[in-house]
């Protein structure tokens, strides 16, 4: 393992890292449960084109998983921006996300053979309203911390410190 990214890796670094990639694994493999596809910014009417974009983001967010996990400033970035388009299609889309919510979840019980719970349609919709914005918004400033802490420990060593950056 290189030196440098024990210097600048922390529990919370990695975390954001790991739930990245977890976020992205599935985004990628999502079109294979036959769910409804997540209203992104008005592609939920071409199904092929919307689990394309699903798909894309998906896979750039395993990719800003992989990058925070190595200490690269350019992970969270590319998370940042994942994190940042999908906020924003949650907050402009909100009553989209809400009927997609329900549709979701009417689907997953069909596909696990279980009877929708009384009242689950209406929280999972008042959740994703809710609930789905200020997560991502959290993820988002997360990641701003991360990047910060990469790039302010991404200093060239000194010969003065012994080798080692100051931090």
């Amino acid at each position: 393992m290189e030196p440098r990214i024990l210097e600048r890796e922390r529990w919370w670094t990695a975390t954001a890292g790991t739930l990245l990639v977890l976020e992205g694994s599935k985004n990628v493999v999502r079109w294979t449960q036959g769910l409804p596809v997540e209203p992104l910014l008005g592609l939920a009417a071409p199904e092929g084109i919307a689990t394309a974009a699903i798909t894309i983001l998906g896979g750039l967010n395993v990719a800003a998983g992989l990058l925070v996990l190595r200490t690269r400033s350019a992970g969270a970035v590319i998370g940042i921006g994942v994190l940042g388009a999908e906020v924003l299609a949650a907050m402009v889309q909100r009553e989209d996300f809400r009927q997609w919510a329900g549709q979701a979840v009417v689907a997953r019980r069909a596909l696990q053979g279980l009877p929708v719970r009384e009242g689950e349609v209406e929280m999972m919709q008042s959740l994703t309203a809710t609930v789905l914005p200020a997560v991502i918004a959290v993820g988002v400033m997360w990641l701003l911390v991360v990047a910060v802490r990469f790039r302010a420990n991404n200093r060239p060593t000194s010969h003065a410190t012994g080798g080692v950056a100051s931090t």
